[in-house]
């Protein structure tokens, strides 16, 4: 009884469907296409959706997920402005690059105010479509999305926020965002009340000048220090390490 054991989207129609049993009943290969509705005699235009069994879903791999890119949406007036930001009601994030290149974080996931993502790439110049560069950036770490920065088509920069965005991580990649690892920022030391305390813990804006990169650290949805004041941070090795140089004004300068 497959309805027992696989558990499908309703309202979708069945194209094919391959399933290996062992004799225990345990399925061992899974692959199907399915339409998100019948319509009589256009199976051959109409692109349907492609399933495979993966071990994670949260974390499916190309070969996993025979799909195709998301073609753009020529009607829809493009605002975003070189070097910005938008964040959509899901959750899903839109940067513009250059006037060409943008990328986008797009939520996969969602559990308890947490989220995962995969990152897509449109270049207008090219086939001006979305294309999946990597599944889970963020690998198997959950939680909100803050910012993508990239300083070229290698060297780019993603924020992850957690803790109800108190506080963020943050990941960097040298190859385009094939791949991420998590880059350790030490927090600096201030001092409240006669005590010491660590109040810069969420990375925001990062950028190229003079040859080294900078990053603005803010202190979260929760830091009311000096007049929520910024650490200024500096880089010598292209984002792999960070060196505190000093606190700044919170406005973006």
């Amino acid at each position: 009884n497959i309805s027992k054991k696989v558990d499908l989207p309703e309202d979708m129609y069945i194209g094919s469907l391959d399933i290996i049993f062992k004799k225990d009943g345990t399925i061992t290969y899974f692959s199907g296409s399915l339409y998100d509705k019948y319509v009589p005699n256009k199976e051959d235009t109409i692109t349907p959706r492609r399933y495979n069994l993966v071990e994670n879903i949260r974390c499916i791999e190309a070969e996993d997920y025979v799909g195709t890119t998301v073609e753009s949406e020529e009607d829809t007036e493009d605002t975003l402005q070189v070097g910005e930001t938008e964040i959509e009601e899901d959750g899903t994030i839109v940067y513009k690059f250059n006037e060409n290149i943008e990328y986008r974080l797009e939520v996969t996931d969602a559990s308890l105010g947490s989220r995962s993502y995969a990152l897509y790439k449109k270049d207008s110049e090219k086939e001006n479509l979305w294309t999946k560069i990597n599944s889970c950036p963020f690998g198997i770490t959950m939680g909100q999305a803050a910012s993508i920065t990239f300083i070229n088509e290698d060297l780019g920069f993603l924020v992850l926020s957690y803790s109800g965005g108190s506080s963020g991580r943050l990941f960097r990649t040298e190859d385009g965002g094939k791949s991420y690892e998590e880059i350790e920022v030490k927090s600096a030391t201030g001092e409240f009340m006669g005590s010491d305390f660590e109040p810069f813990d969420f990375p925001e804006r990062i950028y190229e000048k003079d040859g080294f990169l900078y990053m603005k650290v803010g202190q979260g949805n929760d830091g009311d220090y000096n007049g929520n004041s910024m650490g200024l941070y500096k880089s010598k090795d292209k984002g792999k390490t960070w060196e505190f140089e000093k606190e700044v004004s919170g406005e973006y300068n």
